[in-house]
């Protein structure tokens, strides 16, 4: 074990346990208080898993709205989303992520993070590309998600704050790493990076956003990033174990490499 993830010693590899409740709650009807004894079961303090545990929060915050008691079963629709992806949840001893992130030897490395946002939620994540004599190998570091707030908001708004979290968790790698060459910003919303690059008297919920990321980061440093190969974009939308298993977050960017 390795900050509570098991460690396969071989393949040199972290993944997140089984709940060990899991069969319990299959027998169960499905509540708020399943929700989140099942949520709460899954330790990863890296954030791979995020994702995946996107879909059984919102279905949380669904029955928040609806102000469904604890222990009151959940509508059909509701119960039906969560047992599909309550049958996936044995590929989640098979999601792993590299316990080693520098290669023995390296020219220079650098950080990346990648900042996303949707309907649902906001996300960032960051990665490392290791270079040695031309050869690149990039690993996920850590990653972040939130579920939107529940008063609407615009995706822009919610984009900024996903740049925001993704300004805060890059001051955290680096304060680990402390010798990255560089570190550079990815995000895909073009009103966003012109928010943070243009002095502008912004309204004050996207003004205090944007100077916290203005204070955090090099604003030189934030660059545009097609949609389709952003790896932050799947921790914004539903997916189960097994959609998990095959994504660019944790597999690594093609951008990045």
């Amino acid at each position: 074990m390795v900050l509570g993830l098991s460690w396969d010693v071989v393949s040199d590899e972290l993944s997140c346990k089984l709940p060990a409740n899991i069969d319990c709650t299959q027998e169960k009807p499905v509540t708020k208080r399943v929700l989140l004894s099942v949520i709460n079961s899954v330790y990863d303090p890296i954030g791979f898993t995020a994702p995946a545990l996107l879909l059984p929060k919102l279905l949380m915050q669904e029955a928040w709205r609806g102000k469904i008691g604890w222990d009151e079963v959940l509508p059909v629709e509701l119960e039906h989303k969560y047992r599909l992806w309550e049958k996936t949840m044995h590929f989640m001893s098979k999601c792993s992520i590299s316990r080693r992130l520098f290669a023995e030897n390296y020219d220079d490395f650098t950080l990346h993070i990648f900042t996303d946002a949707s309907a649902y939620a906001y996300a960032t994540c960051a990665f490392l590309r290791c270079e040695f004599k031309g050869q690149v190998t990039v690993k996920l570091i850590a990653a972040k998600a939130r579920l939107a707030p529940m008063k609407k908001s615009t995706i822009p708004r919610l984009e900024l704050l996903g740049a925001a979290l993704g300004a805060r968790l890059a001051q955290t790698v680096d304060s680990i790493l402390r010798t990255a060459s560089k570190t550079y910003f990815w995000c895909d919303s073009m009103v966003v990076l012109s928010w943070i690059k243009k002095k502008e008297p912004w309204n004050t919920f996207v003004g205090n956003r944007v100077k916290e990321i203005r204070d955090l980061t090099n604003i030189n440093d934030w660059r545009h990033v097609p949609g389709e190969v952003n790896p932050a974009d799947l921790a914004t939308r539903c997916c189960d174990w097994s959609d998990l298993l095959q994504s660019k977050m944790v597999g690594g960017s093609r951008l990045a490499v």
